[in-house]
């Protein structure tokens, strides 16, 4: 079985998938593939490195997380890393940065069937509160998904569109040449082929299903031979 990862930031209630064609810079400098300063606590951010750390994908091995010779250091099961050693991730490691609570992130697994596995029991994760089957939108623009924030590179473009769109117009049935015309800016609905949205429509369900399972059939729903309605709640 295939294990996908994501890294949850608790703090934020921020959920952040791996991909294994992109390596990832964390730190807080703007050249980061993963800026920190976005998911973490501002009053001590400085003792995070500016290039902190990168998470590299090895074939038939896994994740591997490096330590960039931080100043203060990362921890991955309160073990510090020696700068240039790999720690492979596994799902349930706790990774600290710079010896500080505030600055944890934990490593969630998911199966290769898209679907997430559940948060252990002892997770940081269980000390925020999560609203379950709930979708909305934050005043800075990102979606809340039962709790977690869905980041905007999670979901393509067109996705990200797709779902805005839905989302605007919650609990009316959105036709297909309405979803053309407003999603792909397609005034015809001959210009692209016949499955495209239902192509659209069933991708972006099984990425809010990595992130809860069940939630996007709940969310997405296909009403046959009329179109697609989002439902928040």
């Amino acid at each position: 079985m295939n294990t996908r990862l994501s890294l949850y930031f608790s703090g934020s209630r921020s959920l952040v998938p791996l991909d294994s064609r992109q390596i990832v810079i964390g730190g807080i400098s703007e050249t980061c593939t993963l800026d920190l300063r976005e998911y973490v606590s501002d009053e001590y951010i400085r003792t995070i490195s500016r290039r902190h750390f990168k998470i590299v994908y090895v074939k038939g091995e896994g994740y591997a997380l490096y330590d960039l010779e931080s100043l203060n250091g990362t921890q991955v099961n309160n073990r510090r890393l020696t700068p240039g050693d790999p720690v492979f991730l596994r799902p349930g490691d706790i990774v600290r940065l710079a010896d500080n609570d505030d600055f944890i992130f934990e490593i969630i697994g998911e199966s290769d069937d898209d679907r997430t596995q559940p948060v252990p029991n002892n997770s940081t994760a269980n000390h925020v509160a999560i609203s379950q089957g709930l979708l909305y939108l934050t005043p800075n623009g990102e979606f809340v998904l039962d709790g977690f924030t869905i980041s905007h590179e999670y979901l393509t473009p067109l996705e990200n569109k797709l779902l805005d769109y839905l989302y605007a117009n919650s609990g009316r049935i959105c036709s297909y040449d309405e979803l053309i015309r407003n999603v792909w800016g397609i005034n015809k609905y001959d210009d692209i082929q016949d499955n495209s949205v239902a192509k659209l429509v069933s991708n972006l369900r099984k990425k809010l299903d990595n992130i809860s399972p069940g939630s996007g059939v709940r969310h997405v729903q296909t009403v046959h031979g009329r179109g697609v309605k989002c439902l928040p709640a």
